[in-house]
Parts: C-alpha cells; structure tokens; sequence
C-alpha cells in the first residue's frame, strides 16, 4: 500500500499543530500566575496589616526614646 507523499506530509503537519495546541505553556502559565499572584494578594492583606502595626509601633517606640533622651 503506497501512500501519497503529500497526504503524508499533510498528516505529519496535523499531528505536530495538534502536540503544539495540546500544551502551549503561555496559554496555561499565564493564568495559572495569575490565579497564584491573586491568591497571594488575598492572603497577604492580613500579614501587611500586620507589618503595618509593627512598623508603627516600633516608629511610636523610637519617637517616645526619643523624647525621653533628647538633651535640650
């Protein structure tokens, strides 16, 4: 059975535009980042407020040193 050069060459185009549309990493890594990237900014709302407070309270607790050792 002899098969036709140009529907064999054909059929070997098929099938690499098939593995190609099958796993297309940007099509799959951008939303996967993203959804990742969200998710991560959800969870750090809670941990940044809780920085915030830190930071404020060590800037309340140098500002009170502050006062108590200032020499004028």
């Amino acid at each position: 059975m002899t098969v036709d050069p140009s529907v064999a060459a054909r059929r070997q185009r098929d099938q690499a535009a098939a593995r190609r549309r099958r796993c297309n990493p940007p099509e799959v890594a951008l939303p996967l980042v993203l959804g990742f990237g969200f998710a991560g900014a959800l969870v750090a709302c809670n941990t940044t407020q809780g920085v915030g407070e830190d930071v404020s309270a060590a800037g309340d607790a140098l500002a009170t040193g502050a006062e108590k050792n200032k020499a004028y």
